[in-house]
């Protein structure tokens, strides 16, 4: 399994940080039913639930994802969004690379 570091920075419009901030990761693919393999021919789950992550009292979070550069066929895309006082706000589509980074550096670069 390839995978890279995402993180991000949770904050008000203060800048002062948000704890608790859900921020969930789906695997989006584009015409389902379609098969998604990782880099050592594993297939992976299209259709399984999104990993989740929680920002914590500084409002920083990371997780580790499933590179889209390695999976089979080319082009796949995590659907990101976040869930803050109960309400789902979908972001946007990144793709993660080899060197993963901070969500604001991939949704800058978001397809």
């Amino acid at each position: 399994m390839a995978t890279a570091i995402v993180s991000g920075l949770e904050q008000d419009a203060a800048a002062n940080p948000i704890e608790g901030v859900e921020v969930n990761f789906s695997l989006y693919v584009q015409d389902p039913p379609q098969v998604v393999t990782g880099p050592e021919g594993q297939e992976i789950d299209v259709t399984a639930p999104p990993v989740s992550v929680t920002s914590g009292s500084d409002g920083t979070w990371s997780i580790a994802l499933e590179r889209t550069d390695t999976m089979t066929p080319s082009g796949q895309m995590y659907q990101v969004a976040r869930v803050l006082n109960g309400i789902n706000q979908p972001l946007a589509y990144i793709t993660v690379p080899p060197g993963g980074g901070s969500l604001s550096e991939l949704l800058a670069q978001a397809p």
